[in-house]
């Protein structure tokens, strides 16, 4: 039975003994035991009697446990008390620890005052450099506000130069117009001339031929020839003035496609000036 077991364990109590092994025995109240509940049962035995006796045993041996049970708590708490006692008595025999908040309040104000140094120190710097920031937006801002009157001349410039360059493109085109008619004038004129002169060629040539064969008068060759000499004068100063004409037509075409050649670099310098400053501000 689980009591029997415990009581042959060394160190154990039973019923009959309260000394631990190994300790200063103590003095426990005793159990009484009914040796009769040891014995084996008499067969003889009313089967009701030995059924309670039966229980009564059970319930001692189960009492017993419990009471052992409660010994060996006993017995650890006990043992668990001297640990104790040995702890305190070491600490007790060890010298007090005497705290140093004083340091430590010190070491950290110290640590508060350099970080309030610091940020004293980065305070002014940031002044500084909010300082600097606020002049640079000052010329900038000033900067814009030429950049924007600059924008502003060179639109309403554009708009003058604009209309320069639609006129001098219209003048440019009747010039050009002009110069078409002029030269297919001219050349109808040449053609013209060709042609008569031609003629007149032929008619000096059939005069000549009738000198030849008539021998009965004298012709009077300086007349004609005086007379051809007038015609070609009256041509050559003709055709003189035409080309006086048509070299000032071609001057005054000159001059105009150098002038929309000016106001075409001025559109593109200021489209290029119109997008260096969209690049600025955007």
């Amino acid at each position: 039975m689980e009591h029997k077991d415990k009581m042959s364990k060394p160190g154990g109590y039973s019923s009959q003994s309260d000394t631990p092994s190994g300790n200063k025995p103590k003095s426990y109240p005793n159990v009484a035991t009914n040796k009769d509940l040891l014995e084996p049962n008499n067969p003889k035995m009313d089967p009701k009697d030995q059924s309670a006796k039966s229980q009564e045993k059970d319930q001692m041996v189960g009492l017993n446990d419990k009471f052992v049970a409660f010994i060996d708590k006993v017995q650890n708490l006990e043992q668990q008390n001297k640990v104790l006692d040995t702890r305190l008595k070491i600490l007790k025999e060890q010298e007090d620890y005497k705290g140093n908040v004083d340091a430590v309040v010190q070491q950290l104000a110290n640590e508060l005052q350099r970080q309030i140094e610091n940020l004293a120190r980065d305070e002014q710097k940031l002044k500084q450099e909010l300082a600097r920031c606020q002049d640079e937006l000052d010329q900038t801002r000033n900067k814009y506000k030429d950049e924007i009157q600059k924008k502003s001349d060179l639109e309403n410039d554009f708009v003058i130069n604009k209309k320069d360059v639609d006129d001098g493109h219209l003048a440019a085109v009747d010039l050009a117009l002009e110069l078409e008619n002029l030269m297919g004038e001219l050349d109808f004129l040449r053609r013209g001339y060709d042609e008569e002169l031609k003629e007149l060629v032929s008619q000096i040539q059939n005069e000549t031929v009738v000198v030849k064969e008539s021998n009965q008068r004298a012709l009077d060759m300086d007349e004609i020839i005086d007379s051809v000499k007038k015609q070609y004068a009256d041509m050559a100063s003709r055709a003189r003035e035409e080309a006086e004409q048509w070299n000032k037509k071609k001057v005054r075409i000159f001059f105009y496609f150098r002038s929309f050649s000016r106001l075409t670099g001025a559109i593109k310098v200021k489209c290029l000036a119109q997008g260096h400053i969209d690049r600025f501000f955007s």
